[in-house]
């Protein structure tokens, strides 16, 4: 699924679910809602009556949305850590397990960015997810093209935000400058190197690099390692020129 032009098949294959299929994180200022399947179909930022980022949820082909999907999934599981608004979701599949976390942080004061993390890690065998970032803010009348940005991955503006999407994992921007995406082969981290351009040994890694790259830029951000995928959608005002 490397190749560019797979990734609109991708999408083409991703079906509309029930409402009740969906889980909720949230930072009591906006909310995204995160399919069974492990997809972002809905998330308004930064707050709730702000435009969409993701849309999918009405528009399964060109609503937007950001998935984190495994392949061959036998079966899903999911809870809520402790008493929190942290989302953990399992997936049993043919050749191993993978857990999902998903969450938003709390923003310190109103000028702080809004930021969703997302985390992929395999705990048994072999896992192999397809990773696709599809960009349609304003409920998907806007379609800014997303640009390469050097060692940052990609970036795309509209109206008062930046957006930047990261991987370490081989993801392709497709030819219509309108999808990124790819597959990560996971394994847990005792059992060796997967496929990836630049690794990170550790989550500590991600978080650090995640926080480092929010305090510089406040953008948008997608980060991958060999035994993990994590991502960061972060939403603050496009700085003053």
């Amino acid at each position: 699924m490397n190749a560019p032009d797979a990734l609109p098949e991708l999408l083409s294959r991703c079906d509309y679910e029930p409402i009740d299929a969906y889980a909720v994180v949230g930072d009591c200022r906006s909310a995204a809602l995160v399919s069974r399947r492990g997809s972002i179909d809905w998330l308004c930022m930064p707050h709730f009556s702000a435009p969409s980022v993701f849309a999918a949820l009405l528009d399964r082909r060109h609503g937007g949305r950001l998935l984190l999907r495994p392949r061959d999934i036998v079966r899903v599981a999911r809870r809520y850590r402790g008493g929190s608004a942290v989302l953990k979701t399992t997936f049993e599949c043919a050749a191993g397990r993978a857990t999902l976390t998903d969450f938003m942080a709390i923003p310190g004061n109103e000028d702080a960015p809004h930021r969703l993390f997302r985390l992929v890690e395999c705990e048994a065998g072999e896992v192999v997810v397809d990773v696709v970032y599809q960009q349609r803010p304003d409920y998907a009348r806007a379609r800014p093209d997303i640009e390469p940005h050097g060692d940052f991955g990609w970036v795309y503006r509209h109206a008062d935000a930046v957006v930047l999407f990261d991987a370490d994992a081989p993801l392709a921007l497709d030819e219509a400058r309108q999808l990124v995406g790819g597959t990560c082969r996971l394994v847990p981290q005792a059992a060796g190197p997967s496929q990836f351009r630049r690794g990170h040994g550790r989550a500590d890694d991600l978080a650090s690099r995640v926080a480092q790259l929010g305090a510089q830029l406040g953008l948008p951000l997608l980060l991958a390692a060999r035994h993990v995928v994590a991502a960061a959608v972060v939403h603050r005002p496009r700085l003053p020129a």
